[in-house]
């Protein structure tokens, strides 16, 4: 989806004492629209075309100004689109629709803006999995094993307070993993290399790791870290120092070897 401003507004003092023209230009690429309330559609028969409304979003834009002979310095401003009432919009589609059309916008309190809307379904992001470890290992049934893992470990106050932090910032992990390939194949690469040690922690609530295998984990946490929000980046360091607690990993039935 493009969209184009290119607005010339030229005034004129009528005894000829001032002459300003100002120019307004942008041009964008603007990703698929999202984080907005939805959109508000109207079909035009008689035209053929849709009226198409989203939520508040920004298109950059430059500003140059001449007034009497004397050109300012160019100004970079966001021209703001939509944000009309949204009480009656209806939720954006995940896919399967080719939305076109045109709109009207005001601009500057005096003139109006025409922009054209081609949505095709490939602008679409695709819905995330809710689960991370579904994000990056697709296979039923090492995630049923994975599963029987947490189920196993909540009933420690530990592992309770683990099964919570990964709840609550699901989402986020999950989109980092599904954005990042060379992080999720390293999440992927560990959750395989230590499938062994989780079915038999789920199938006799205890199992023995590796120091390595450890070193492993904590450096995988740390670079997540490293592309995490500041929530997130708390409750990992919070992560890492159950990981390094051997107390805490006894009570949930891990030990670790040299």
């Amino acid at each position: 989806m493009t969209g184009s401003i290119d607005v010339i507004l030229e005034t004129r003092a009528l005894d000829g004492s001032s002459d300003c023209t100002t120019h307004t230009q942008g041009e964008q690429i603007l990703a698929p629209v999202t984080n907005t309330p939805g959109y508000n559609l109207q079909l035009d028969q008689g035209q053929g075309t849709y009226l198409f409304s989203t939520g508040v979003f920004m298109i950059p834009e430059t500003v140059t100004t001449v007034c009497d002979g004397q050109t300012f310095p160019p100004e970079s401003k966001d021209w703001t689109i939509g944000g009309a009432n949204t009480l009656t919009w209806i939720a954006l589609p995940s896919a399967g629709y080719h939305l076109t059309g045109d709109s009207v916008a005001l601009f500057n309190g005096y003139n109006n803006g025409h922009f054209h809307w081609d949505l095709k379904p490939k602008e679409f992001l695709p819905a995330t999995p809710a689960c991370s470890f579904a994000a990056v290992l697709p296979d039923p049934g090492k995630l049923n094993a994975l599963r029987a893992v947490r189920d196993s470990i909540v009933t420690a106050p530990g592992g309770i307070e683990l099964v919570y932090l990964y709840y609550a910032n699901v989402k986020e992990i999950t989109g980092i993993m599904v954005r990042d390939a060379a992080l999720r194949n390293r999440f992927r690469g560990l959750i395989l290399a230590n499938m062994q040690k989780v079915r038999e922690l789920a199938a006799k609530g205890n199992t023995a790791i590796g120091c390595e295998a450890m070193e492993d984990i904590a450096g995988f946490l740390h670079e997540l870290q490293g592309l995490a929000s500041p929530g997130l980046k708390d409750a990992l360091d919070r992560v890492l120092q159950c990981a390094e607690n051997s107390d805490t990993l006894y009570s949930l039935g891990v030990r670790v070897t040299q």
